[in-house]
């Protein structure tokens, strides 16, 4: 009988649960395993035929601190042995493979990252693979990483093993790799480990977690039920050579509401802080009456869920701001908005408007993707006509990017 593991019949498989992990990452906004405290940003699947020798997935990961981006490209294996035997053909193609991806002219030294990730290993061979990789990434030379393998040097015999088994296979029907191929190889090799699919995995039990930190606090007893959605993303993704970013992810998960990234929850903030100043400061009643306008606000709802772009009018006096006041009230309730008032904008463009807001990210399409996560896929605009023309490229910026951004990442009903 074939497992139902294997073949998928019943449940998701150990394949789907590998790339839903780093889903899981990039939905939270932050790294996973193998990354170097990267936080993940791009995650791509069966890639054989875009020239990825390691195809099963492939993330990249940029660094908060400096911009810099790494990729981590992996086979996924359900079980491993690490040995040299000529019938072991999953660990000859995990090296076969991560050395021909050094050899590809974009591949970042000391940087990048190849490898496996597998569910069932021996305990001790892993533990020797993992041991040398990190020597020779600690090594500076060549030499200094292969005087641990002299007589009176610190390897073990299962170290010295596992480095002659990595030498053997990694050129399939050529000759062993030279002591400088082995060091580039070996120091940038990586085995991770991820137990999935049985009871009491603590792997799964820590993506769950995850997950609840990052739902907004009315839905985060749903964790569980967004981890079996990623896993389904993980599993059509395969089929498809899908991939997955942060635009992709927000689209397809519209509906959920996130507590956002780490590195916007201050400009987040700072969104949600201007829009309620704006709401403190607009009167919504008439010496204490206050009018519901339930015909036009639903009228306004019925236009907003038909249109892309909608136009609130009137002559003064007859309560458009009021409306406008109840709709951005509704969505605040919810999450961060991105609301502009004609009478506090500043500067000359957005990026000038958004430092003056202090905001720390004026770039637009992250900051639109993460405001989309966090609250509603809806920008507003108090007092269009009475924007002052010097100030008018602030929102022909935004305008600008989203139709952009909707031709390529951003989806239709997202902006």
């Amino acid at each position: 009988m074939t497992s139902p593991e294997l073949t998928g019949g019943a449940g998701f498989t150990y394949e789907d649960a590998v790339p839903a992990q780093y889903l899981a990452a990039m939905v939270g906004g932050t790294t996973a395993a193998a990354l170097d405290a990267r936080v993940v940003q791009r995650v791509a699947q069966q890639q054989a035929d875009f020239g990825e020798p390691l195809d099963d997935v492939i993330v990249d990961a940029a660094s908060l601190a400096d911009g810099t981006v790494m990729r981590l490209s992996l086979q996924v294996k359900r079980s491993l042995t690490i040995s040299e035997a000529e019938t072991n053909s999953d660990f000859r193609e995990v090296i076969q493979r991560s050395w021909q991806t050094l050899q590809k002219p974009d591949f970042r030294e000391h940087v990048d990252r190849v490898g496996a990730v597998t569910g069932s290993v021996a305990e001790e061979t892993s533990r020797a693979f993992a041991t040398v990789c990190e020597w020779a990434r600690a090594s500076d030379t060549t030499a200094a990483f292969m005087q641990r393998f002299v007589d009176g040097g610190n390897a073990s015999a299962t170290h010295r093993a596992v480095v002659e088994a990595v030498r053997i296979v990694a050129q399939d029907r050529g000759a062993p790799l030279s002591n400088d191929q082995l060091y580039r190889l070996l120091s940038h090799l990586v085995l991770i480990r991820f137990d999935f699919l049985h009871a009491g995995s603590t792997h799964e039990a820590d993506v769950i977690v995850s997950l609840q930190r990052a739902l907004a606090p009315g839905q985060a007893e749903r964790a569980g039920d967004l981890w079996d959605l990623l896993r389904q993303f993980a599993r059509d993704g395969a089929g498809r050579s899908a991939v997955h970013t942060r635009a992709s992810l927000v689209r397809a998960l519209a509906g959920w509401r996130f507590t956002g990234a780490p590195a916007f929850a201050g400009d987040m903030q700072t969104l949600r802080d201007s829009t309620r100043h704006w709401l403190d400061q607009q009167a919504d009643d008439i010496g204490g009456t206050h009018l519901t306008r339930q015909v036009l606000r639903d009228q306004l709802g019925a236009q907003m869920a038909a249109h892309r772009l909608t136009l609130i009018k009137g002559l003064p006096g007859t309560g458009k701001t009021v409306l406008l006041r109840d709709l951005v009230q509704k969505l605040a309730a919810d999450g961060t908005t991105l609301f502009l008032a004609a009478n506090r904008l500043s500067g000359r463009s957005w990026s000038e408007h958004a430092r003056g807001m202090g905001l720390a990210t004026t770039s637009i399409e992250p900051l639109l993707i993460e405001v989309a996560a966090t609250g509603h896929a809806t920008m507003l605009i108090d007092g269009l006509d009475r924007i002052a023309p010097e100030r008018r490229a602030i929102v022909t910026d935004l305008l600008g990017r989203v139709l952009s951004a909707t031709l390529r990442e951003i989806p239709d009903g997202v902006w």
